[in-house]
């Protein structure tokens, strides 16, 4: 009764605000013919209700965070040279975690050699590695990225958050239909690799490298001309295949943690994905929308750690064409898995597949949304000589984005 309660209050709290949430604006500051400067602000609030979390381990516990607060500043500098700067705050007062977290998530320029056929991005950059972890966190289907078997499996040294520094060639071509995109990133910094008595990572400061194919069929997949897009709720026809590859020598051990390592491999890994947003009655503007994803991953983390094995993931989204008070209803479903391969150590592994079940309302488009959904977990395995915990979750997030 209690979750009950709980869950019901923060729904109508959400509804509440709504009424000072009826339209979004961006500012943009014209500096000169060609230089402008375009601020935004991402805001997701959340309500997660998550089971087995009290104190006694027994039970649902309820939590009130913020899920996403990012300040975006992109712009041109010339017709040849634009960047993009964006901040975060994730996570701020989840489960009484109040100490503040603010820091830059992507920072780059790019440097147009050839109109958009081929450019040159430079930075801290978002990988290329599966159409969903290219995805812009604003302009996603359901509430939250794969980020168990998609992020969760990148190694840890060298990132922050899916993040590399790195450059990156890249361009659409063929009219838009073929997006190429090649990385050379630090991956394991060699000058700061961690050492043990028998082993140490990336001794030769080899660089890591990340590519990715994806072909469109029918208008261009991208925002900003770098992100992906999660759903373009019906302003695009879009039907596109893609593969990305990503590997480093000697950047993974066998702790995944590389703490307490006695064993240096080679990590690589590859996707497949494919991606339909398509109208159904295009171009009408009130039409229904079908919206549908999935991916196969394989990691290869040389059977030394259990992040070594394959992971898919698939969603789909009906988007209605008729308004329902405020905005439009759209259902939502996701599956996700990630199994390890057999390792030698101990016999730990992991073994989950996630349900994912929810709806959005889609009050103003990505600028004005909110989006429930439950959780249902299914998982085994021993990580540490602890065994793996099942565990359902619901949330309700809502987001604005001007």
């Amino acid at each position: 009764m209690k979750h009950s309660l709980w869950f019901l209050t923060f729904v109508v709290s959400l509804f509440a605000m709504l009424i000072c949430v009826r339209s979004s604006y961006a500012v943009t500051v014209t500096e000169s013919k060609d230089a402008s400067t375009t601020v935004k602000f991402l805001l997701q609030v959340q309500a997660q209700a998550e089971q087995n979390a009290t104190y006694t381990g027994q039970g649902w516990a309820g939590d009130f965070f913020v899920r996403r607060a990012r300040i975006l500043l992109f712009g041109n500098v010339t017709p040849f040279v634009n960047y993009f700067v964006e901040t975060d705050e994730p996570d701020y007062g989840k489960r009484g975690n109040n100490t503040p977290s603010f820091f830059i998530q992507d920072a780059y320029i790019t440097l147009h050699l050839y109109k958009n056929e081929v450019k040159l991005d430079t930075g801290m950059l978002l990988l290329p590695f599966s159409h969903n972890g290219r995805q812009a966190a604003s302009s996603l289907l359901p509430v939250d990225y794969d980020i168990s078997s998609v992020f969760g499996r990148y190694p840890v040294n060298g990132s922050v958050v899916g993040r590399v520094f790195g450059a990156e060639l890249s361009g659409f071509v063929i009219d838009g239909h073929l997006n190429y995109i090649f990385l050379l990133s630090n991956g394991v910094n060699a000058q700061a690799s961690k050492i043990t008595s028998t082993a140490v990572l990336n001794p030769s400061d080899t660089k890591r490298f990340t590519g990715r194919l994806q072909y469109n069929v029918f208008d261009t997949d991208d925002v900003l001309g770098f992100f992906y897009a999660g759903t373009y709720l019906g302003a695009k026809r879009i039907l596109s295949v893609g593969a990305s590859y990503d590997e480093e020598p000697n950047s993974i051990s066998d702790d995944p943690a590389n703490v307490n390592f006695t064993k240096v491999g080679n990590y690589s890994a590859y996707d497949v994905d494919v991606f339909l947003d398509y109208p159904i009655a295009y171009p009408s503007i009130d039409s229904g929308v079908l919206t549908v994803q999935a991916a196969y991953l394989r990691y290869n983390y040389d059977n030394l750690n259990y992040d070594d094995g394959t992971a898919f993931y698939a969603e789909a989204g009906y988007l209605f064409p008729w308004v329902v008070g405020w905005g439009r209803l759209e259902p939502v479903i996701k599956i996700d898995n990630f199994a390890s391969s057999q390792t030698p150590a101990g016999g730990t592994y992991l073994n989950f597949t996630r349900y994912h079940f929810g709806v959005n309302y889609w009050l103003k488009e990505h600028q004005a949304n909110i989006k429930a959904e439950y959780l249902v977990d299914s998982e085994n395995g021993k990580i540490a000589g602890v065994n793996a915990q099942s565990q359902d979750i619901a949330t309700v997030q809502f987001q604005i984005l001007f």
